[in-house]
């Protein structure tokens, strides 16, 4: 039972809330459900001691969580979750599956990795958004903001390609500037 308890434990630590076995809400769902898993793949307990321990339970609704948890990783926060508790419960229980221990890691990393990219966008995005803003109030078009961030080298190249003569054809480019 001291195996059952730790794997409560952790999940709730994760979802910072207790595990109430009578809701419906999708987050106490989804909780449960990696109790019923965590419980069925790290311990040795039958369905019935797993069930009886979370919330009085028959085995067959332990069996139809821990089957609903391959429909659930479906959803982003339910794999997100399962791949750090499978992480933070690993340490406790030596009989983790490896592969499957790898590609908690590797979700993890992918998760962490996307995050980040993510944060550049959204200060991208914000730094494009005033910078619109300024060219509409002052009437610059999107050519007028290529044109201000290229660098000489690559003016050099536009003029190549004869995009220049059509620029200035529309009163929108300086040759002098080259």
């Amino acid at each position: 039972m001291i195996d059952l308890k730790i794997i409560q434990d952790e999940v709730e630590k994760y979802y910072e809330f207790e595990i109430d076995f009578k809701t419906r809400k999708m987050e106490h769902v989804y909780a449960r459900c990696l109790c019923y898993y965590m419980a069925r793949n790290f311990t040795n307990c039958s369905l019935s001691v797993i069930g009886k321990y979370y919330g009085k339970r028959h085995h067959c609704t332990v069996l139809h969580g821990f089957n609903q948890c391959e429909i659930y990783c479906q959803d982003v926060k339910f794999r997100r979750a399962k791949a750090k508790l499978l992480l933070i419960i690993s340490e406790y229980f030596e009989n983790v599956d490896w592969f499957e221990l790898q590609e908690a890691k590797k979700y993890d990393e992918l998760s962490k990795t996307l995050a980040f990219y993510k944060g550049l966008y959204k200060k991208e995005k914000k730094k494009n958004e005033r910078l619109t803003l300024i060219m509409k109030s002052k009437g610059l078009t999107d050519i007028d903001r290529l044109i201000s961030h290229l660098e000489p080298k690559e003016l050099k190249e536009l003029k190549q390609y004869r995009v220049i003569p059509f620029l200035r054809m529309r009163g929108k480019f300086n040759t002098q500037e080259l």
